[in-house]
């Protein structure tokens, strides 16, 4: 009797600490944390605008981390431009990664866009060249001028002909044209590289910094730059969707 009462108070035992694990777990995937830039239930104080040759900057500061951001959809044709920096205020280290980040057109667009990865970037700007390249060459092939000569018969006789030759001058313009073009774009396609944002662990008063970039297509009123930080999501708006949710 000892022992039977014995194993059911240890199953009763069990079955309450499996059931008090389960239960944080549930609703920690049921609830995710998410910060929207500028609403009324953001943290206090923690955001605000200044303007930086005539850029507009966006603040965020709080007892934890402290970025700011810069979204640019006039510097590059086929892309929107975003820069951004991060410090780490804590003695807890977090992780910044690129594939984290999005664009976000809202209702009635529903659209989502990923960061497009650096490389691929940086190889589309390179191609950019290659066909105004191989058609500079084309063209400086048939580059010609004119000029009149004198030519003379056997018997003496004199006659003034035009004459076409190739433009030498006009052959090497176009070239060096298009040479200028495609190293131009190698830069380009360098300085993306570069100057892209990488993934990174940030331990404390560690910053970084660099370039995301998003596919660009008509963009509408308001959108915004969503990216995932140490389980917490941000949300940065633009545009109408700056306005508060309670003010809409």
């Amino acid at each position: 009797m000892r022992k039977i009462l014995l194993i059911t108070i240890l199953l009763c035992a069990a079955g309450s600490i499996f059931a008090q694990d389960s239960t944080p777990q549930t609703a920690a995937q049921a609830t995710k944390k998410v910060i929207r830039w500028g609403s009324p239930d953001s943290p206090k104080n923690c955001c605000r605008n200044y303007m930086r040759d005539g850029r507009l900057v966006t603040v965020y500061d709080d007892e934890k981390v402290n970025f700011l951001l810069v979204l640019d959809a006039v510097v590059e044709k086929k892309y929107v431009v975003v820069e951004i920096y991060f410090l780490n205020k804590t003695e807890q280290p977090f992780t910044v990664y690129p594939d984290k980040f999005s664009l976000r057109f809202p209702a009635p667009e529903n659209k989502v866009y990923p960061a497009i990865p650096a490389e691929d970037v940086a190889k589309k700007m390179e191609k950019r060249g290659l066909f105004r390249f191989a058609l500079a060459g084309a063209l400086a092939g048939m580059a010609t001028k004119q000029s009149t000569a004198t030519v003379r018969d056997n018997n003496g006789n004199r006659a003034e002909v035009v004459v076409t030759e190739p433009d030498r001058a006009a052959q090497q313009n176009v070239q060096r044209n298009a040479h200028d073009q495609r190293a131009s774009n190698e830069v380009m396609a360098n300085a993306v590289r570069s100057l892209s944002l990488t993934a990174n662990t940030l331990f404390k008063d560690q910053i970084a910094s660099g370039l995301l970039f998003f596919k660009k297509e008509k963009l509408p009123s308001g959108l915004i730059v969503s990216f995932e930080l140490d389980g917490v999501t941000y949300e940065i708006p633009y545009g109408t969707e700056r306005v508060p949710e309670s003010k809409k």
